[in-house]
């Protein structure tokens, strides 16, 4: 079932209620990652592995490829992340999402 409700979440299908279901989930690694954001609208699953590449310094292309994405795909995760995180550029982003514990 969190597999489920891990696909939906990650869709973007209701993610408001997709996360609370998660959260019934607390010792799943998916129920951590997704059920526990302190943010309104949390970040999908797709949207947190884009999240977690942006420290590494890595070109919208270069995380495409590596998440077997097209860029286009990328740049609309990147713009909804900046959107949940409330930040205008990745700096703002990766400096949000550690003071939130999104990322290391």
């Amino acid at each position: 079932m969190a597999r489920l409700l891990t696909e939906a979440a990650g869709r973007g299908v209701a993610p408001c209620y997709t996360s609370q279901l998660l959260a019934a989930f607390p010792d799943t690694q998916i129920g951590k990652s997704v059920a526990h954001q302190p943010l309104l609208h949390p970040l999908t699953e797709r949207e947190l592995d884009v999240l977690r590449l942006l420290p590494t310094g890595q070109t919208g292309p270069q995380i495409a490829d590596q998440l077997f994405l097209a860029n286009n795909t990328i740049k609309t995760h990147m713009r909804n992340i900046y959107s949940k995180l409330n930040v205008n550029n990745r700096a703002q982003a990766i400096k949000s999402a550690q003071a939130l514990d999104l990322i290391p």
